[in-house]
């Protein structure tokens, strides 16, 4: 490679990090509020435990996951069904997860297939 070509691959590497620093820097002071957003989503673990839900009711932001926990001995499939929103999960053994991602406000019901009388409410804001 010649020095001009080396000098050249030089100045698009500084280049290249510079237009990733700016955009770093604008996504951290909310310039692209998508970005940020979803940078931000978090995780509610609950667990399945006795037949129950716990804890029983849960607060989160739009875009966040309600991980479900299978720390019971017997299988649990969850579900919601709202007119804005449904999830309907495959059975999860003892020792499963089972990842709910909100994407609509309101106020929602995940019960268990299996077991009716879990209930867990989630309000999403």
């Amino acid at each position: 490679m010649s020095e001009i070509t080396k000098q050249g691959a030089r100045r698009g590497a500084v280049t290249n990090g510079f237009v990733f620093a700016a955009v770093a820097s604008f996504a951290a002071f909310g310039f692209f509020p998508g970005f940020v957003a979803a940078a931000h989503a978090d995780t509610t673990k609950v667990m399945q435990v006795g037949r129950k839900f716990q804890p029983v009711e849960v607060t989160i932001s739009v875009g966040d996951t309600v991980q479900i926990s299978n720390n019971d001995e017997f299988i649990h499939q969850v579900f919601v069904d709202s007119p804005t929103f449904k999830f309907d999960s495959d059975e999860s053994p003892p020792g499963h997860n089972i990842d709910v991602k909100f994407t609509e406000r309101g106020d929602f019901r995940i019960q268990c297939h299996t077991h009716p009388k879990m209930l867990l409410i989630v309000h999403v804001k």
